[in-house]
């Protein structure tokens, strides 16, 4: 059985999902390399990561790594990735240009597995487009290579939980909640296979904090600036070494996925 923990990164032009995968068996070990990391630089064990906090000078002062320099911080960053990787531990990224999706998603009549029962009809609403909904589709991306390796049915999904109300095709909802709604189709089977989703609302699993730097490195990344910082954001993203999936909108105006 594996574990996937995912985390977004949002900002005016990209979105990005980053996803780390591990064995359940392994968790322990990914998670004191997590601590180790965080004690070896004198911050409690219980400390978290976050990356909006740790690549901001004020922010950082704030944080019990108060004491870092930015360099310190990458360096801390590339060092757990070396060690988890070690492990086997596996990163996704999934990507999109918000300029390529449009501000109004329409609604429709919904498509239904064809397994011999009459259903009445079912439309939904039409839907307007902000960072929140993409991140939605950014993280169903990520879970397609999990999809085809080890497959549905050897995955169980930790998404950060995200209280925001967005708009979604039912009405308003938490945007967690379309994340326990994930299919896709299978050819070995008749009925899509169902993403297993958990949800965990106290004591953060520590591999959130590595999905939160795989999510916010590879945002950086793509707004492709080779100077300062953004050339060790690359090193970083090099470090991380993620299987990359892209979001967007295909040709017949729905939300398509594209991964190599």
């Amino acid at each position: 059985m594996h574990y996937a923990y995912g985390d977004e990164s949002i900002d005016e032009k990209f979105v990005s999902y980053g996803v780390i995968a591990i064995d359940f068996d392994k968790i322990n070990i990914a998670e004191n390399i997590i601590i180790d990391a965080k004690t070896s630089l004198g911050a409690p064990a219980e400390s978290r990561l976050h990356c909006r906090e740790l690549f901001a000078g004020d922010a950082r002062r704030k944080t019990s790594f108060s004491h870092l320099t930015t360099d310190d911080v990458f360096g801390m960053y590339e060092g757990i990735f070396r060690k988890l990787s070690s492990i086997g531990c596996r990163n996704i990224s999934a990507v999109a240009k918000t300029s390529e999706f449009p501000k109004i998603l329409p609604g429709g009549k919904m498509e239904t597995v064809n397994d011999g029962i009459e259903r009445p009809d079912v439309y939904t609403k039409s839907v307007n487009v902000t960072g929140k909904q993409i991140a939605v589709y950014c993280a169903w991306a990520s879970m397609i290579p999990l999809s085809k390796n080890p497959g549905f049915s050897q995955v169980t999904f930790i998404p950060d939980i995200d209280n925001s109300s967005i708009e979604w095709f039912h009405g308003k909802t938490e945007q967690t909640n379309p994340l326990n709604n994930f299919y896709i189709e299978n050819s070995t089977t008749k009925q899509p296979e169902k993403l297993n989703t958990l949800v965990i609302k106290d004591n953060k699993p520590p591999l959130l904090e590595l999905a939160d730097c795989i999510a916010y490195t590879s945002r950086r990344v793509m707004n492709n600036s080779m100077i300062g910082i953004g050339k060790k954001f690359m090193a970083l993203y090099n470090a991380i070494s993620p299987e990359e999936v892209l979001s967007g909108i295909g040709q017949d105006g729905r939300v398509r996925f594209k991964f190599e």
